[in-house]
């Protein structure tokens, strides 16, 4: 999905008011309630911006890092493997120190054993899509999600 910000969104809707977009011969502008609305509205998306932004600059600088954040467990695989790299690691984030442990279990077949890291001739990007089990202390929260790889693996952090 495409996100127009604000400002993009009411350069688009004047246009269109203007007739200045390309409109199927015949047509003649009608009123955009829902397009105004959301131009009117701006504060929500400004917002929504600037938290974007911040996470994906809390990748290359872990202070930016809340703990909020830590139940975000894409944004929390892209901050390690960029800082702690594709193994285990340790960092401190949001003031926690915050260890990540990669544990292998068996692939569905039980052939092989699974631990979500790219192998010769799977993309670099797998780790990012490995399952993560997040453990906070302050906090009773134990989510798990699968990749679709068919193994699993359990990244914690404690």
């Amino acid at each position: 999905m495409t996100v127009i910000g604000p400002d993009a969104a009411a350069a688009i809707l004047q246009a269109y008011k203007d007739g200045l977009l390309p409109m199927q011969r015949g047509k003649t502008v009608k009123d955009a309630p829902d397009a105004e609305a959301y131009v009117r509205n701006d504060e929500p998306l400004w917002e929504e911006i600037r938290e974007r932004r911040r996470k994906k600059e809390c990748v290359d600088d872990v202070s930016l890092v809340r703990e909020s954040d830590f139940h975000d467990h894409h944004l929390m695989n892209r901050i390690f493997f960029k800082n702690a790299g594709p193994g285990p690691g340790r960092l401190t984030l949001a003031g926690i120190v915050v260890h990540k442990d990669i544990r292998s279990f068996p692939s569905n077949s039980g052939r092989r054993p699974d631990t979500g890291l790219p192998s010769p001739g799977r993309a670099a990007m797998a780790l990012h899509e490995a399952p993560v089990r997040a453990f906070h202390p302050r906090r009773s929260t134990d989510a798990t999600t699968r990749n679709g790889t068919g193994g699993s693996t359990s990244d914690q952090v404690r």
